[in-house]
């Protein structure tokens, strides 16, 4: 098996779970907003200034981003 055949990360939750492939992918979204809601929440719990805030939020945001579109 070839990378390029290698099924990801989507097909493998689908085939693991039973589920279509747009069922598996609401799942890993759901899954990445709630990763970026808890890492928000212990960062926010020891930032006080907001500017410092506001680019942790961005940051954060950018990282999950590129991450769950990376996912095949």
């Amino acid at each position: 098996m070839t990378p390029t055949d290698a099924p990801g990360m989507t097909e493998r939750l689908a085939d693991a779970l039973n589920l279509q492939r747009r069922e598996a992918q609401l799942i890993i979204t759901g899954g990445l907003i709630v990763i970026r809601w808890v890492v928000l929440a212990v960062v926010h719990r020891r930032i006080a200034d907001s500017a410092v805030w506001y680019r942790a939020r961005k940051l954060t945001s950018y990282i999950i981003t590129i991450w769950g579109g990376s996912l095949p």
